[in-house]
């Protein structure tokens, strides 16, 4: 059981010099992270403009600050509150970047 969680922590660990910061993701805010846009209720520009941007999943749009993403050719403020009301949905706003 310890060993599980210990490699569960280690695929979550952020390293500053020499120490290891431990977070643990939920594995409901994975699968949510890992799917694919496509298959998501979002409107046809949000993911035309995500698959242009080579974005294939929510977790690599995410990994973004919002600013870094209204930068991008066709992502405007509409496509990033549609993104965020998707979060919220999910209860997971909290995981954007500002």
């Amino acid at each position: 059981m310890v060993t599980a969680i210990v490699d569960q922590a280690l695929s979550g660990c952020l390293r500053d010099g020499s120490m290891c910061h431990v977070f643990f993701m939920p594995t409901k805010e994975q699968e949510i992270l890992n799917q694919s846009i496509k298959n998501l209720p979002f409107s046809e520009g949000f993911k035309s403009v995500s698959q242009q941007s080579g974005f294939n999943k929510i977790g690599e749009i995410i990994d973004k600050p919002a600013a870094q993403l209204l930068k991008i050719d066709g992502f405007s403020y509409h496509l990033l509150q549609e993104l965020i009301q998707f979060l919220e949905g999910k209860d997971l706003a909290n995981l954007l970047k500002e």
